[in-house]
């Protein structure tokens, strides 16, 4: 509407040049101009601002109740000794069922640290009786590996084979590929351990750099 107003004000103002002053562009010169012009005064008011748009933040999904979530990550630096691998599980309501990092002093390459995580989890499920597990990592190449019939022939595809023989134990236990922002706790301990050289266990308080992810993660928490 707002630019059928503008075209006709224009179309007015080279009639009247026309009639008046006995000036006229070709039409297809005036069109380009006239173009030009509406997008010069209506361009900006029209155009969607992307500063105004909503981003919607991904967050950690739970599980249905019965089932555990369990989430891995690594945190390696390219060429720099030493790799922090995490795990935390969460019921249904986001409580904390057990977290733990592991420090390995050490060159990694991603898949490898990736994987080794996962198998950490899965040990960890395996140690706490845990018979029904979603497990969720950020490692998108790790995951499909573990969903194929057929692992890579390499060091971490020995360890997917290792993972995938320990479904066993498990009534349910399948793995799903999440992005980084609905990892953010594992994430952060990864890091934590990388950083501080540290491997930990908690049941209940976790560092502050991943309790205020832990606490923005529940479902009863508004975002």
């Amino acid at each position: 509407m707002i630019y059928f107003i503008g075209i006709s004000w224009l179309i007015w103002q080279r009639r009247n040049k026309l009639l008046f002053q006995n000036k006229a562009q070709e039409v297809h010169v005036w069109v380009r101009w006239a173009s030009e012009k509406l997008e010069d005064y209506f361009g900006e008011v029209l155009r969607p601002r992307q500063d105004l748009a909503v981003r919607v933040k991904k967050k950690w999904q739970p599980p249905p109740p019965d089932y555990v979530t369990l989430n891995t990550d690594a945190s390696i630096i390219q060429d720099k000794m030493g790799c922090g691998l995490s795990v935390v599980i969460r019921e249904h309501d986001g409580n904390l069922i057990v977290a733990k990092t592991l420090f390995l002093l050490g060159i990694l390459s991603v898949h490898l640290a990736e994987a080794a995580a996962i198998r950490l989890g899965v040990l960890l499920a395996q140690r706490w009786s845990l018979p029904k597990v979603i497990a969720s990592a950020d490692s998108m190449g790790v995951v499909a590996a573990l969903k194929s019939i057929s692992p890579p022939i390499s060091d971490w595809g020995m360890v997917v084979r290792e993972i995938i023989s320990l479904q066993q134990h498990f009534l349910f236990l399948q793995f799903f590929y999440v992005p980084r922002d609905c990892n953010a706790v594992a994430n952060a301990l990864a890091i934590w351990s990388r950083m501080t050289h540290s491997s930990c266990l908690w049941t209940d308080f976790l560092p502050s750099c991943a309790a205020a992810n832990l606490m923005a993660d529940k479902p009863c928490v508004a975002v």
